[in-house]
């Protein structure tokens, strides 16, 4: 089934509330926070891995949005240019914590492996988290909008501003690393990383 915010779009359409928001409507404003606020928090949650940053940029999406009203091309989906917003502020955001050469560790790694018994599935899912936190920004990006998100390729190219070619790339390197990193931490087999993710899409 379709995320709750693709299903929402449609009524009214998403391209009908930012005319009204480039008129001035305060409502169709609220209204289109109130669809996204939820999906782009949990996407700038799981990129910059920081609750309090997190919900910084999920303001300064919505001002940008707002400025910018009047650029929004009608012809193109409202969600693409919004996690596009949330995109590039992401990557500012992580190259200002660079250059401030702040450590921040959203989760510690897991010990080695019990063999004596199974982890539970809340510690295997903790991993997954912490693995997905461990990609490059450009890898993370692509996973998120993909397996947590359910964008499309093109969708996700047009996000990030780049060939649906370098998408898919990108998306191959992250699955690879996180298969290889949960199986060096002994969580899970390569075969199930899948269903790992797919375990954490709701959180």
């Amino acid at each position: 089934m379709a995320p709750l915010w693709r299903r929402q779009a449609a009524a009214p359409a998403d391209a009908a509330l930012m005319q009204r928001v480039v008129a001035g409507d305060a409502e169709a404003f609220a209204q289109l926070v109130r669809r996204y606020e939820h999906p782009l928090y949990n996407y700038l949650r799981r990129m910059v891995q920081d609750e309090a940053l997190a919900a910084d940029l999920l303001q300064e999406t919505w001002l940008r949005l707002f400025q910018h009203a009047h650029r929004y091309d009608p012809a193109r989906p409202l969600s693409t240019w919004l996690f596009a917003i949330a995109y590039h502020s992401c990557l500012d955001a992580l190259r200002q914590r660079q250059r401030r050469q702040v450590v921040t560790s959203a989760a510690a790694a897991p010990g080695p492996a019990d063999p004596q018994r199974a982890l539970l599935a809340q510690e295997a899912q903790a991993a997954v988290r912490a693995a997905v936190a461990s990609l490059p920004p450009a890898q993370r990006a692509v996973l998120l909008l993909r397996h947590y998100h359910g964008l499309s390729y093109q969708e996700i190219a047009a996000v990030v501003q780049c060939p649906v070619g370098t998408v898919k790339s990108r998306l191959h390197h992250a699955l690879r690393h996180l298969q290889q990193t949960l199986a060096a931490w002994g969580v899970v087999e390569n075969a199930a990383t899948d269903r790992l993710v797919e375990k954490t899409r709701g959180e």
